[in-house]
This record gives C-alpha cells, structure tokens and sequence, in this order.
C-alpha cells in the first residue's frame, strides 16, 4: 500500500484502519520516519530521525523532559499510561529516537506534544519531510481522524503488525 504525499492519493483504493491510521500519521506529522503497530502488544512505536550524534547526556535531558510532559498531560486528562519508552541509536552522524507507546492512552493530542517537544528541544536537527503541505482546515481534519482511529484501537484490535515508513515523497506500509 502506498500513500503519495505529493499528490495526496492512496494508490490502493481499499485499506485496512489501521493501514489508514498509519498513513494519517505519517501524513500529518511529517517528523515521524517510521511508525511500527504492533496488536499483540498494543503498542505503537514512533521514529524520528536526527540529522547528528545524540550524546547520552543529552538524550537523558529530552528523555527527562519528555517523560514528566507526558506524565504531566495524563495526570490532567486521567489516564493511566501503561507503555512508555523512549531510547536512541546514535551513529556518527544521525541518530535515531524511538518511542513507544501503549495505544490505550495514546492521543492525537500526546502525538503532538512529542513532536513539538522534540522540535523544540532539537530544532532543525530534527528531520522532516515537508513533502505535502496542508491547509489549518485540513491539519484539524487530519488530527479528528487521527484522534477517532485511535479511538477505534480500544474497540478491537487490528488484524496484523504493520510499519509504515517514507520513502521519496511516498508512505509505505507493509504488514509485517
């Protein structure tokens, strides 16, 4: 299944929720490299790709801050946050940032306070693929759906592993 940024079409007419759930993601967060679903677990793991070395003193300092947002925005909201890691791989020149999450108390809204956390904290560093640009009204739409297919994650799982990811412009998704 195949998702064209570019021109903002799915090249497969059909598509599982979970299949779309992906691709709204990856669509709506152009910070995210890969998405990695995972139904038996019921987790969902976030990439994000930095373009330099992440030293282990620095990660622990946006792991840090991170962990308590998010502590901070489920201890409003009153859910319990059942999976939460994050971890990195640093290589010479880029680094990459996982985390992981439980898809019980996962939110649109959490999405966005980590990726804005992690573009605050690593600016320009932070890699993104701007390939589609939406309008303020289609950014709300695309958060709803998000929002609403989480929701859906609660009611009944979906049927496999999946990974999505970008490649040239496109989002890619494969069950695993």
């Amino acid at each position: 299944m195949v998702y064209d940024a570019h021109e903002g079409k799915l090249e497969q007419a059909r598509m599982s929720r979970g299949v779309g759930l992906l691709i709204s993601m990856l669509v709506r967060y152009p910070e995210l490299s890969r998405i990695n679903y995972n139904p038996d677990a019921h987790t969902i793991r976030f990439s994000f790709l930095v373009d330099r070395f992440l030293p282990k003193k620095e990660f622990e300092e946006i792991y840090r801050s991170v962990r308590i947002s998010i502590e901070a925005y489920h201890g409003l909201s009153g859910h319990n946050v059942q999976v939460f890691e994050m971890t990195v791989e640093s290589f010479d020149d880029v680094s990459v940032i996982y985390v992981t999450r439980d898809t019980h108390s996962l939110s649109q809204e959490e999405i966005t306070l980590v990726v804005e956390l992690l573009r605050g904290r690593l600016g320009d560093h932070l890699m993104a693929d701007f390939g589609g640009s939406f309008a303020e009204e289609e950014i709300v739409v695309q958060e709803e759906l998000i929002q609403q297919m989480l929701n859906d994650l609660e009611d009944s799982a979906y049927e496999k592993n999946l990974v999505a990811f970008r490649d040239g412009g496109k989002v890619l998704v494969f069950n695993k």
